[in-house]
């Protein structure tokens, strides 16, 4: 059963003990990466940490985690506003603790999901999803939505991002939704160029028009 095993994704429930803890000790033994569930989440720590000796572990995220995660979607604001200053937010005195805050009401959401990497005990990166029903203004129906992937860049080229990924639409794949959809900034192609690895593929291209910039009306008539 665990042949070729390493270098895959395994999801274990129940794994604070018995059963499904010892299979996450085998498996994360034969180079596997394991997404770790449980209600125990005290044991489900105690867990990762033991695993994290040895490599990345990713798992459910817990109330215990969110300064952490706000230090880093305050980090993920950052480096969208420094891909373009006028269309993403810039960062500002108490954005981590707001991040934080609001990734926080996230984590009782049944239909929301939030996963963190962990690497010797420390969270090093985050993926945050959810399941939506149809959205009429995107035209699509029901999806999967991953709205925040990140890795602290001190772990990035490492596979962290991939194992985020990896976890995350396994999920998503497992709770029925039956397509995922995400948004990329038009200049991060690393991040599209990991999407696409995926089986992510273009479907719509936002556009924005600032209107303090010079205007083009005159010259721009096409399709008018």
């Amino acid at each position: 059963m665990t042949n070729n095993i390493e270098g895959k994704v395994v999801v274990i429930t129940g794994a604070s003990s018995g059963l499904g803890e010892s299979t996450a000790r085998l498996l994360s033994a034969q180079g596997a990466s394991v997404v770790l569930g449980a209600r125990r989440m005290d044991r489900l720590q105690s867990l990762a940490i033991a695993l994290t000796q040895s490599g990345s572990v990713v798992r459910r995220a817990s109330s215990a985690d969110v300064q952490t995660l706000g230090r880093l979607g305050a980090r993920l604001v950052e480096e969208h506003h420094s891909l373009d200053r006028t269309r993403f937010l810039a960062t500002r005195k108490g954005m981590a603790n707001d991040y934080a805050s609001f990734l926080r009401s996230q984590l009782d959401d049944p239909e929301t999901v939030i996963f963190v990497a962990e690497d010797n005990a420390k969270v090093i990166g985050y993926a945050w999803a959810e399941i939506e029903g149809p959205d009429y203004m995107a035209l699509r129906g029901p999806a999967g939505v991953l709205h925040d992937v990140i890795v602290d860049p001190e772990y990035r080229g490492r596979g962290v991002g991939r194992l985020l990924i990896e976890a995350t639409l396994s999920y998503l794949n497992s709770q029925g939704a039956p397509r995922v959809v995400l948004s990329t900034a038009e200049r991060n192609l690393p991040a599209q160029r990991l999407f696409e690895r995926f089986g992510f593929r273009k479907t719509m291209i936002e556009m924005t028009r600032d209107f303090d910039s010079p205007t083009l009306t005159e010259s721009c008539s096409e399709g008018v």
